[in-house]
């Protein structure tokens, strides 16, 4: 994995831990170049999924960007990491539990708000 800071090509792996039951994995990493550490998360890419959007558009989903507006949502709010981490992986998995290849941007909105 790329060092974020110096841009080395390789890092080291000095703690991994699984997160959300399993369905993510948290590594602590250092470059061997600079000696800084950093956190990396890793998850299974999820199934191809379109949004619909209320003028019809359709865009591939985006986990970020939907996470975009949740950190937005919590800005100055006692919320880890780890618990946003965890809400995407339950929003996904109730879009995911519909079997859609397409969902309304209005639907997920609902489903966030859910959660």
């Amino acid at each position: 994995m790329r060092c974020p800071f110096c841009q080395h090509p390789d890092s080291d792996v000095i703690d991994t831990r699984k997160l959300s039951g399993g369905e993510s994995i948290r590594r602590r990493r250092k470059c061997p170049a600079c000696g800084k550490r950093f956190t990396t998360y890793e998850r299974v890419e999820s199934v191809s999924l379109t949004v619909v959007k209320k003028n019809g558009e359709r865009e591939p989903y985006d986990r970020e960007k939907m996470m975009r507006g949740v950190r937005t949502a919590c800005y100055r709010r006692p919320v880890s990491a780890q618990q946003l981490d965890q809400f995407a992986n339950d929003v996904e998995a109730a879009i995911m539990a519909l079997d859609e290849q397409e969902i309304a941007s209005s639907t997920m909105g609902d489903i966030v708000m859910r959660h």
